[in-house]
């Protein structure tokens, strides 16, 4: 299964939705959709556009226990996630390993203003190239 569906799968759980979910992927913890709202609201991340109308935000993994204390402060309830690509061999793809209860997280977008974002800015860049190759035939 892709990143990007594991991450909705488990954002959907009944018990992450009152969450900020963070997924290790790699050397960061990623926070997607509506957690990458809540970390540029939050914390001031910068979130990055990985698709139409989804955001993420990264978290380098050296720095997770310094920011997870940073959450705390702030009275987020967080849950933190590994993810396993299908190299690892493992049973399951993710697993959880760590859940801190505190205030629920009411957040809904997944995105910011798309009309800025740089995932719709390339698009309409590449739509825009093929059009004027097309007037050149």
């Amino acid at each position: 299964m892709k990143f990007l569906k594991i991450v909705e799968e488990i954002q959907n759980k009944p018990e992450n939705l009152d969450y900020l979910v963070l997924i290790r992927c790699g050397i960061f913890f990623y926070g997607v959709g509506k957690d990458a709202v809540l970390l540029k609201e939050q914390f001031g991340l910068n979130p990055i556009c990985i698709s139409k109308n989804i955001c993420k935000c990264a978290i380098p993994v050296i720095k997770i226990d310094k920011f997870v204390r940073k959450i705390i402060a702030k009275n987020i309830s967080v849950a933190i996630y590994d993810y396993y690509s299908k190299k690892a061999k493992k049973e399951k793809q993710y697993e959880l390993l760590k859940r801190i209860i505190l205030s629920p997280v009411a957040e809904d977008r997944k995105c910011f203003d798309c009309e800025k974002c740089s995932w719709n800015f390339k698009q309409n860049n590449l739509t825009n190239q093929a059009i004027e190759k097309i007037k050149k035939l």
